[in-house]
């Protein structure tokens, strides 16, 4: 298959479901991978919230040696196989939310409730069209219920004011959580004009491996920052 992708769709990543990487976990590990355990919790811990690739080096690290795990051969068939469905590896990489099986196969649900399972070539290409105009009808119903609406807020920075004229309100909540999380770190001058520290608050909380000083450069020509430096706690 990688073959077939790289010659057909030249540039197109080719990731894994992580449903599909993990689904014999627990028939390889054992109780140890029971839903509720420490190592369950801190297992998906590491698989879904680590945004940064030393994060989750530094955290897979950490639980190999809390569990004793170094010579598990399905641990480190998983881990061979990191850049393929890792999270950090990929943050560059739009998959439209499809990163499981279970939201994979809600896209397929909605494929078959418009394409017959035995739709010739043209009635597929016919039927799928009929679907992608199902689908912009939905998002100018919810963009049209949003113009209509008048959203209360406790508060409103300027960014968030601007998200309400962009953003539908499911999306707009989403951004709202956002900005609540950046709302933890404190930003810091350096001796460069154009470099500041961004520190997370109460950073001792958190694990040895959480990223939780970032460096951030603003360039002279452009108005957004790039993050060019991270430190770790310790």
């Amino acid at each position: 298959m990688d073959i077939a992708i790289g010659r057909c769709w030249k540039g197109t990543a080719h990731l894994w479901c992580r449903w599909h990487v993990l689904r014999t976990a627990q028939a390889e590990l054992g109780p140890i991978f029971t839903f509720g355990t420490n190592f369950y919790n801190d297992f998906h811990k590491i698989i879904n919230d680590m945004l940064t690739i030393d994060e989750f080096e530094n955290a897979w690290a950490q639980l190999l040696v809390t569990y004793k795990l170094q010579n598990d051969e399905f641990i480190q068939r998983t881990y061979n196989k990191r850049k393929r469905w890792a999270k950090p590896y990929n943050k560059g990489v739009y998959c439209a939310g499809m990163t499981s099986t279970q939201r994979s196969e809600s896209a397929n649900f909605m494929l078959k409730t418009h394409v017959p399972r035995n739709s010739s070539m043209n009635k597929f290409v016919m039927n799928y069209n009929n679907l992608l105009l199902a689908r912009y009808k939905v998002e100018q119903e919810a963009e049209h219920l949003t113009k209509q609406d008048v959203f209360a807020h406790e508060r409103a920075w300027p960014v968030e004011i601007h998200a309400l004229q962009v953003y539908t309100n499911a999306a707009n909540m989403v951004f709202r959580k956002q900005v609540d999380k950046s709302t933890r770190y404190h930003v810091r001058t350096t001796s460069n004009p154009l470099v500041f520290l961004v520190v997370l608050d109460k950073a001792k909380q958190k694990e040895r491996y959480a990223r939780v000083e970032f460096t951030v450069q603003r360039r002279r020509e452009v108005v957004f920052l790039s993050v060019i430096v991270v430190t770790t706690a310790t």
